[in-house]
C-alpha cells in the first residue's frame, strides 16, 4: 500500500495539486487501516468528517489542526484522487484558522 501511495503522488503530483498546496501535503498524517469497525470506534477528534462508506476514507483535524487522513489498505487508486480532490479546499480552510 505504501509502495501504491508513493506512485500515486508521483503521477498524480499536478492533479493533486501538490506544490500549490505544499505546507498540507507536507504535514499531513496518513493512516492506513485494514477493519472499517476500528475506525468508526475510533476517536479521532474534533473536526472529523464521517466515514465515507463508498471509500472508506476519512479525514480529522484535531485541537491543534493536525491533519490526519485514514485511508483503507484495499483503496483503488481513483478513490484516493477523488477523495484527495475533493477535501483539499477543507484542509486550506483547516490550515487558515490553525496559522498563529
Amino acid at each position: 500500500t505504501v509502495r501504491r501511495l508513493s506512485l500515486i503522488l508521483e503521477d498524480y503530483f499536478d492533479f493533486l495539486r501538490m506544490e500549490d498546496h505544499g505546507k498540507i501535503w507536507g504535514s499531513v498524517v496518513l493512516v492506513i487501516y485494514n477493519d472499517a469497525a476500528d475506525l468508526l470506534s475510533a476517536s479521532v477528534g474534533f473536526g472529523a468528517k464521517k466515514l465515507r462508506h463508498e471509500s472508506g476514507f476519512k479525514f480529522s483535524w484535531d485541537e491543534n489542526g493536525k491533519q490526519t487522513v485514514y485511508t483503507p489498505h484495499d483503496f483503488k487508486d481513483w478513490q484516493f484522487l477523488d477523495e484527495f480532490n475533493q477535501n483539499i479546499g477543507d484542509f486550506n480552510i483547516m490550515d487558515e484558522k490553525y496559522v498563529r
